[in-house]
């Protein structure tokens, strides 16, 4: 449907002449397209224009559902119309909410916000899905950027958001949910609101409240904080821990060692001397925000002796910490690997900071090493929220004074605590990494107070310590932030990463990056924007992928992405030819190969009538040779869907190696992430992914999705579309898509094997490509 046609169709609201909206300027991109705010001269006020893609009547007529109920309630996005510019581009034009979206305005205002506002802002959403409810309207797609209309579930997710202040299952994945897992109250919650979105998230629909119900109880909440009950799905019993040996003392209490026969491994138990309700409700407050997260400790749950003493169950780390690492290891460590630390400990603090709490203890005995080399940030016994208004504990002298922020050493009970309190504890920590011996053993606290720090090592990278040395300044807001420091330290780790590169391997060189011209945004990859551009050095057009800093992942994936890459060389796999960086926006680009024809999706939707069953099989022959050649090299791609794989000239290429696995590499410090698309996922992969053991054979049921997508010519499971958690079931009972009419018996055997649920009896890729060269290209007569 053109958007001429589009615009005539919609016959409400008014249409506004383009030319009268000025300052036009873009603030996002929703699910329907691109959002501007500009200044409408007619109405003279800010308004919000949302541009409208649409390829096809379903999205029509799911856009006119949404704007022909025009609803007058304070509470509801008004819409005020439409407009097109002079290329017939078509615009809504909606009410503009000068303070951004929710999670905008929680990650800007959630410390200065008290119960009474919360619950107000929990009415004002509730009072909007009541009127919509009312007009039997539901959108079915409410979150902490669409505040819309609704659905009960997402409401309560909402109201523990409006809780905690931050975004919901940062720690979960969908499939956690399909097991009833939830998010933990946040201490200190009303006992009224916790039971109403707990009831709002129940699993089983015909259990959870109608929207009148909620805005009943909201009326008539009461403020009373909840603890009770707070640790029930976390105690564990005590009898589940054996061989329990002292490795050691904190601050805070006794550690040790015990294996813990429910999940069959080594933790570490934690005695716990403070135990009062209030203060465990503190601690694992802190430590649930950040238990998925690879560089802090992993919490377990708390579990009671016989004599009623309580333990922390937390993650055991068989290396010992960060004193004792290096004192054993240090001489094994090059610049790589020193960076590399730093960066996990600095990745460990961005997420603390990034849910606002302040470790306030960072030294070397609170960083461990895990058995894969990783750090690991722990105790939290200091710990505490930026945005809390308790100084309880503010008096308390810490004992590794070395690590501690000047200011305070100079008057300790009227210091305030923040984040950049940190920042100097990793400044001091970022040199104790280049020496390998602890700080200021020659100094001692009053010479640092006058501003004298530890002499740079002989040898350290300029910009490691420029870093540190910025780190530990006097001056709290001359020290960069968490995020700053990472990606200076992504820079670092990529540049001695292409150092080495460029010196041993002949498959990629350096670009200049101003070699470059005419480049232009085409789309988004795993880790970042992806540009075309004309290189004068090679030629051509070529892709330009940038690294993505806002992403802990992504300088890991974009290295592993070079090195499959650089493995491999096929012509149905994506051709690599150097890297460039980017000096003003201090940032680094891979230089691939360009694909004039776009990813499979959208090839297919564009072509798919004109492909016979001939060139069907050579294109999945093409992606067999590319993933053989991959297999060959022991490299498992882990992420295959139609949008990664591109076409250029008719043929097909592999690309995306981002979540590629080398089995020839130790991979413990990934295996925590959770990664591709469901529908193409190994149906063993989706209840636990997290423990899933990947391996050849998940490709090959990726490639079978894809060889019934090349049948079809749409994308699989789409009656599941936006519905993960019940496509996920769908797969995990064996379900699959149905042949479709006209595919040959042979092809059809092929992809049945290679989504079949049991892994081990599916094809190996060789075996796939020799059955792909004998196909026959007879139809199967039960279709027909």
């Amino acid at each position: 449907m053109s958007n001429m046609d589009l615009f005539e169709k919609i016959e409400f609201g008014e249409k506004f002449e383009y030319a009268s909206f000025e300052d036009k300027e873009e603030i996002g991109k929703g699910r329907f397209g691109v959002m501007y705010k500009a200044y409408l001269k007619d109405k003279k006020q800010i308004v919000a224009l949302k541009t409208l893609y649409y390829y096809d009547e379903n999205s029509l007529d799911d856009l006119v559902k949404k704007v022909k109920y025009k609803i007058k309630h304070e509470n509801i996005i008004q819409f005020l119309g439409i407009t097109q510019d002079s290329e017939n581009k078509t615009y809504i034009v909606l009410q503009y909410a000068n303070n951004g979206d929710l999670r905008c305005y929680l990650n800007d205002c959630f410390s200065e916000l008290d119960w009474s506002t919360k619950i107000r802002i929990a009415k004002e959403i509730s009072s909007g899905i009541n009127c919509l409810h009312n007009a039997d309207v539901v959108h079915r797609d409410l979150h902490d950027k669409n505040i819309l209309s609704s659905d009960i579930y997402s409401l309560g997710v909402l109201f523990w958001e409006l809780s905690s202040g931050v975004p919901p299952f940062r720690a979960l994945k969908a499939v956690h949910a399909i097991k009833g897992d939830r998010e933990i109250p946040i201490e200190g919650t009303p006992v009224d609101f916790k039971n109403l979105y707990e009831a709002a998230w129940n699993g089983n629909p015909n259990s959870r409240p109608d929207i009148q119900e909620i805005c009943k109880k909201l009326e008539h909440m009461q403020l009373e904080p909840v603890y009770k009950d707070l640790f029930k799905e976390l105690r564990l019993k005590y009898a589940s821990f054996e061989n329990k040996i002292e490795i050691g003392k904190g601050r805070f209490g006794v550690m040790y060692k015990a294996y813990f026969k429910d999940i069959k491994q080594f933790v570490a138990l934690k005695t716990l001397y403070y135990c009062d309700e209030n203060s465990l409700c503190n601690l694992v407050r802190k430590v649930k925000y950040t238990v998925k997260h690879d560089n802090v400790i992993q919490f377990y749950g708390i579990t009671q002796d016989y004599k009623a003493d309580t333990y922390m169950v937390l993650q055991y780390a068989d290396s010992g910490d960060l004193e004792h690492y290096l004192n054993a290891h240090f001489s094994e460590l090059d610049w790589s690997a020193k960076i590399r630390m730093a960066r996990e400990i600095s990745s460990g603090i961005k997420c603390l900071h990034g849910v606002n709490i302040v470790h306030r203890n960072l030294h070397d005995k609170n960083i461990l090493v895990y058995d894969d080399g990783r750090m690991i940030i722990t105790d939290f016994g200091l710990s505490e929220s930026s945005e809390s208004s308790d100084n309880s504990i503010t008096s308390t002298i810490h004992e590794r004074w070395e690590y501690s922020d000047p200011q305070y050493l100079q008057n300790p009970h009227e210091y305030k605590w923040d984040k950049y309190s940190d920042i100097y504890s990793l400044g001091v920590l970022f040199w104790e990494l280049s020496s390998g011996i602890s700080p200021f053993k020659a100094l001692n606290a009053v010479h640092v107070i006058k501003g004298n720090r530890e002499n740079p090592i002989e040898g350290t990278p300029d910009d490691f310590k420029n870093l540190y040395c910025a780190a530990w300044k006097d001056e709290l807001n001359s020290r960069p932030d968490i995020k700053e420091i990472c990606k200076k330290l992504d820079n670092m780790q990529l540049d001695l990463f292409c150092k080495e590169l460029f010196k041993k391997n002949t498959s990629g060189q350096e670009f200049e990056y101003t070699s470059f011209k005419n480049k232009e945004e085409i789309g988004k990859g795993g880790f970042g924007v992806i540009y075309k551009a004309h290189s004068k050095d090679v030629n051509k057009i070529v892709a330009l992928k940038t690294l993505d800093h806002n992403d802990e992942h992504s300088l890991d994936d974009f290295i592993r992405e070079v090195e499959s890459i650089t493995k491999v060389n096929d012509d149905n796999v994506i051709q690599f030819f150097g890297i460039t960086q980017d000096y003003k926006a201090d940032t680094y680009y891979m230089v691939l190969q360009y694909a004039d024809s776009g990813d499979l999706e959208h090839y297919l939707n564009a072509k798919f009538s004109e492909l016979d069953w001939s060139t069907k099989i050579r294109m999945a022959k093409e992606i067999s040779s590319g993933i053989d050649c991959l297999h060959n090299a022991n490299i498992v791609h882990r992420d295959l869907h139609d949008k990664n794989i591109l076409v250029h000239g008719g043929r097909m290429i592999i690309t995306d190696f981002g979540l590629s696995l080398s089995l020839d590499k130790d991979t413990l410090s990934i295996t925590s992430r959770v990664y591709g698309r469901c529908e193409y996922s190994d149906p063993k992969y989706l209840p636990s992914p997290r423990e899933y053991k990947w391996d050849k054979h998940s490709d090959i049921y990726s490639l079978g999705v894809l060889f019934w997508e090349l049948s079809s010519g749409v994308a699989p499971f789409k009656a599941f579309k936006n519905r993960v958690i019940r496509m996920s079931m769908h797969l995990i009972r064996g379900n699959r898509e149905t042949p479709i009419k006209g595919t040959p018996v042979d092809f059809k055997d092929i992809y049945n094997d290679a989504w079949g649920g049991d892994p081990n009896s599916r094809p190996d890729i060789r075996k796939i490509c020799e059955k792909l060269n004998y196909i026959r290209l007879e139809q199967d007569s039960e279709m027909n």
